[in-house]
């Protein structure tokens, strides 16, 4: 795809999906594509219209547990996303997105629901206590960052099978399953998250990694204000592991205490994120 091509970035249902903000992820890649020379175009599909068939990117956000269940029922009947995955789109998951992509999630009441079939996985009931809070991983994708860095807010977990293999390894947080201590997936054209943030905006290599799943992107973009960028991430992650910290001060419970340590250990332990 050359330089000055329209490319489409698709949100699905944001009025179901778009809980946690995760729209965001589609102005920061709108953003990114038009700083190396495309011509991107945002288009909001929601509830009762088409889905587009020739969509680049295709984004699909957190939610409740009845919104989730309602899209996928609205995804499975139009078929329009299975075909543009078909054509080589991206699709990009994100906590529920994740789990409407795969083959079985659960919906409300916590029942069982089909899910697309479009992931090698599926979702469990994940227990006591809800996922909730910081997440940070290293990444197994080559994305130039030393961390993902996030929050996450899920009751149920996610199991990878066949062909699908996680984006990191948690080093804080739960990630897609307590005791996997993996985060995320990438299956052919499928990436998916349980990151929020929004994810793209707190994780700039994240952003270009799955731009470049799609279209051919130059450092040029990125580079325009590189040092403020890696500046805010590193300050970022310090104020991550901080608050982290300040909860072990406030409330020193077993759980913040190995956390802590896990963190310092991951992190080098001899650096002050005070």
């Amino acid at each position: 795809m050359a330089r000055g091509e329209s490319v489409g970035v698709v949100v699905l249902y944001p009025e179901l999906l778009g809980t946690y903000g995760d729209v965001g992820n589609a102005l920061v890649m709108v953003e990114r594509l038009r700083s190396d020379g495309y011509s991107p175009k945002l288009i909001a599909v929601h509830v009762g219209d088409p889905i587009p068939h020739d969509g680049d990117f295709y984004l699909l956000g957190g939610g409740e547990d009845g919104p989730q269940t309602q899209a996928a029922e609205l995804l499975a009947t139009s078929g329009g996303l299975a075909r543009a995955k078909e054509h080589g789109a991206i699709i990009v998951g994100v906590c529920a997105g994740l789990q409407v992509l795969s083959q079985v999630f659960i919906g409300a009441q916590g029942r069982p629901h089909e899910g697309l079939g479009l992931l090698s996985a599926e979702t469990v009931i994940m227990g006591q206590p809800r996922a909730v809070g910081e997440l940070l991983a290293r990444p197994r994708i080559d994305c130039g960052q030393e961390f993902f860095s996030g929050y996450e807010n899920h009751r149920s977990g996610t199991v990878l099978f066949g062909d699908a293999r996680p984006l990191g390894d948690v080093v804080a947080g739960t990630g897609n399953l307590r005791g996997a201590a993996v985060e995320g997936a990438l299956e052919g054209n499928v990436i998916c998250t349980y990151l929020h943030g929004p994810a793209f905006a707190r994780n700039p290599g994240l952003v270009d990694y799955v731009l470049r799943m799609r279209v051919e992107l130059s450092d040029r973009g990125a580079a325009v204000n590189g040092d403020m960028v890696r500046t805010a991430q590193h300050r970022l992650l310090n104020e991550r592991v901080s608050a982290v910290h300040q909860e072990l001060i406030h409330g020193s419970s077993r759980s913040m205490v190995q956390l802590w340590h896990r963190l310092r250990r991951r992190l080098g332990g001899e650096r002050s994120y005070r």
